[in-house]
């Protein structure tokens, strides 16, 4: 899902299936049943499957500004609670990772941002404010009790770019 996300702008990729993308993140132990409830582990676990070409980097939750500057160039793995197809907030018992790949900002005197989240469950892509993502993102305290490691998603993303061709 990352690499289409990318549009294949990473260059030349191995071709792994999920199973094998499964069983790679068991054997790094990072994963039981394909669930990361840390963004490290999940970002090491990029860097490793995905083409030298791609920076991947763990950052705190970014403010609007830096989602609309980074966007063009980047896309981010956010975890957030889901609802149906809504995000929301649910302490982390409905955790899931979704691709920010797009924004649109409302009309200028509301200022508000609005972020496309690609969430591999469903085919449409779920619309949300700055504001609720960072919201869901910031409450997911339930995860430690299902994963015996470094529980940490709340307050953090991870940023794809890959290198511009030269």
């Amino acid at each position: 899902m990352i690499i289409d996300a990318l549009g294949g702008r990473v260059g030349d990729t191995e071709d792994l299936k999920g199973s094998d993308l499964l069983a790679l993140a068991k054997c790094m132990k990072f994963t039981k049943d394909g669930e990361f409830f840390s963004s490290s582990n999940l970002a090491d676990f990029c860097a490793h499957v995905l083409p030298p070409s791609c920076e991947v980097r763990k950052i705190n939750f970014p403010d609007a500004k830096i989602f609309t500057e980074r966007l063009p160039t980047s896309l981010f793995l956010v975890a957030f609670d889901i609802i149906g197809n809504n995000v929301g907030c649910r302490n982390g018992n409905s955790s899931h990772w979704g691709i920010v790949s797009a924004c649109a900002t409302s009309q200028p005197e509301e200022g508000q941002l609005y972020m496309y989240i690609q969430h591999s469950q469903s085919k449409v892509p779920i619309l949300s404010t700055h504001a609720e993502l960072k919201r869901s993102n910031s409450q997911l305290q339930e995860t430690s009790s299902k994963f015996n490691g470094d529980n940490e998603l709340s307050g953090t993303v991870i940023q794809i770019t890959p290198s511009s061709p030269t």
